[in-house]
């Protein structure tokens, strides 16, 4: 009676234990479920956005690489149109055109306009044009004739050397002229008034000043 008692015990205990295993199990069973799932939960969604971002960011390059390059034709289609039209309204060929414009920069560049013995004949010949497309090209592209081309820039050029060299300041009005490319001293201060409102020898006392 004894024994049956102490059998019928130890399989409960032992039946207790079992359940308890197998629940223990379960539960590891569950938990690594739970971790292999994130795992793989993370996984996919980085690979998704590696893929992701394979895909776009060529595109992305290629518009910062295109972007430039397609503003900078857009400005050089603009600047071709334009010599075209002018050239068009001129009567003349855009490579005329186009090399009379380039020597003219270069003109301006080297104050060629301070030269008292330079006329239209002279300047478009050592442009190698005639005469006729040269003031046909500053009328259009500067809005003034030849004459007023030359005066304006070197009234322009003076009134910025006076307030630069104060030794051109000592010199007289009439030699400032000569400086200047004009013939005479009442020429060139009337040009001056005219563009600054005021006469030289005025604008050399306010220097002074």
């Amino acid at each position: 009676m004894t024994k049956f008692t102490l059998n019928s015990t130890n399989e409960s205990a032992l039946s207790i234990i079992d359940n308890r295993e197998l629940e223990l199990n379960n539960k590891t069973t569950l938990v690594n479920k739970g971790y292999f799932f994130q795992f793989f939960s993370e996984m996919s969604q980085y690979f998704y956005n590696f893929q992701r971002s394979k895909i776009f960011q060529p595109s992305i390059e290629t518009n910062e690489i295109e972007g430039p390059i397609k503003k900078q034709n857009d400005g050089s289609q603009t600047h071709h149109l334009r010599t075209a039209e002018l050239a068009l309204k001129l009567g003349i060929s855009e490579t005329i055109l186009t090399r009379v414009l380039q020597k003219l920069e270069s003109f301006e560049l080297a104050h060629g306009y301070l030269d008292k013995e330079l006329t239209l004949n002279s300047l478009a010949k050592s442009f190698g044009t005639n005469h006729s497309y040269l003031s046909k090209i500053i009328h259009l592209t500067k809005d003034k004739s030849f004459k007023s081309y030359l005066n304006d820039l070197r009234i322009e050029f003076a009134y910025e050397d006076l307030q630069q060299n104060t030794h051109r300041r000592k010199y007289t009005i009439e030699a400032i002229a000569y400086e200047n490319g004009f013939r005479s001293a009442e020429s060139f201060s009337k040009k001056f008034k005219a563009r600054y409102q005021i006469y030289p020898s005025k604008f050399l006392k306010t220097l002074e000043a």
